[in-house]
């Protein structure tokens, strides 16, 4: 057995393991992905359904502005890819992008930061029907970064671009 066949084994059995213990797999391993993992992305929770999630971002001392709080980008970054990442489990035989995500910054970001991103039933239902229609569809969805004590830290507007494969 070569040495990328014991990694995959490897990988194969993490997976189970993760599996057995209500880790939803591929969105844990999204923390290893290079650029959250230096950022530090955790997913602290997913639902089984993929509609309810929820992550969290430290601040780190590399990715501090001029003012000593976090980056701005690293907000964006971590931002950027989940909710499209959630579309594409919820809707099969769909490519999904994203195709714009704004930030309005709130108050500095000390510390630990997290996110909490839901698709709702309407959500669901007015892509379904923008999809059964034209082919496509566009959404924009909202959620804000939190600091620990509850507060505001930056509101997101996060939209997803979600077009038919052709078959």
């Amino acid at each position: 057995m070569g040495p990328t066949n014991r990694i995959l084994n490897r990988l194969r059995r993490l997976l189970q393991k993760s599996s057995r213990y209500g880790i939803n797999p591929p969105f844990k391993l999204l923390e290893l992905y290079p650029p959250f993992l230096f950022m530090g992305l955790r997913i602290d929770s997913i639902s089984k359904d993929y509609r309810k999630l929820v992550a969290s971002v430290p601040t780190r001392w590399y990715g501090l502005n001029l003012h000593g709080s976090m980056f701005g980008g690293n907000m964006c970054s971590a931002a950027d890819p989940l909710p499209a990442l959630m579309c594409a489990r919820i809707f099969t035989g769909v490519d999904v992008w994203t195709k714009a995500c704004a930030v309005e910054f709130n108050k500095p970001a000390r510390g630990r930061i997290a996110m909490k991103i839901e698709i709702t039933d309407a959500d669901i239902a007015e892509i379904q029907k923008q999809l059964d229609e034209k082919g496509k569809a566009k959404h924009c969805f909202e959620f804000d970064f939190w600091d620990r004590g509850g507060i505001s830290i930056a509101k997101i507007k996060n939209t997803v671009y979600l077009k038919k494969r052709a078959v």
